[in-house]
């Protein structure tokens, strides 16, 4: 394992420690896991960390860590390859950093 995806699995072993157990994935205006559906307005971002992965080529990552008014935390995770036209105008604005 190279030295970034060796940084990256500590990243990652570390906000599991920290409690952010669900994977999420964008569709419409929630982010869905596999047992959990949250709509757009019923979570904040906490945080947001950049990454680089190596996987035959350089990978740029963001990682969100997001709680839900409820307590569900977990993580959402985008590259540059994802569509964000895709987005809702509402999803876009959540996750607009800059």
């Amino acid at each position: 394992m190279n030295r970034l995806n060796q940084e990256a699995s500590a990243i990652f072993s570390a906000l599991r420690a920290m409690g952010f157990h669900q994977n999420f994935r964008m569709a419409g205006d929630y982010i869905l896991s596999v047992s959990e559906k949250v709509h757009v307005s019923d979570f904040i971002i906490l945080e947001v960390r950049p990454l680089q992965c190596y996987i035959g080529v350089l990978i740029r990552i963001n990682i969100y860590l997001i709680e839900s008014y409820s307590g569900i935390r977990g993580l959402l995770i985008t590259s540059g390859k994802h569509k964000m036209e895709s987005l809702t105008d509402s999803m876009l604005e959540k996750l607009w950093v800059g």
